[in-house]
């Protein structure tokens, strides 16, 4: 366990006046002035934006995973020998899975 890790863990099992003191706030959120400070110290809270990946890049590091690949491969597997049964979607399911949109996966 890391730092960060270990002060998550102290602060969720300590009293709940222990953790807002240690953090510095209150029940009712944060002072202006802590608010401006933690503005000026970490910035906005605002969600990163990353650079979107290309069709072929993505695909690269979707099947990184061997859980992808390996279902990938049971599926031309089942395929092949005919194991598509109509009105059988586990196989769409298993094999859609791990290529669903990233924001889905989370």
């Amino acid at each position: 366990m890391n730092e960060h890790e270990q002060r998550l863990a102290d602060l969720c099992t300590a009293p709940v006046e222990n953790t807002l003191d240690s953090l510095n706030t209150s029940l009712d959120g944060l002072s202006t002035k802590e608010a401006k400070k933690r503005l000026a110290e970490y910035g906005p809270n605002e969600l990163t934006h990353q650079k979107r990946l290309g069709f072929r890049a993505d695909m690269f590091n979707r099947l990184k995973s061997p859980l992808a690949v390996q279902l990938l491969v049971i599926a031309l597997v089942s395929a092949v020998i005919g194991e598509h049964l109509p009105g059988e979607v586990d196989h769409v399911v298993k094999v859609e899975a791990p290529f669903a949109p990233a924001g889905i996966r989370h």
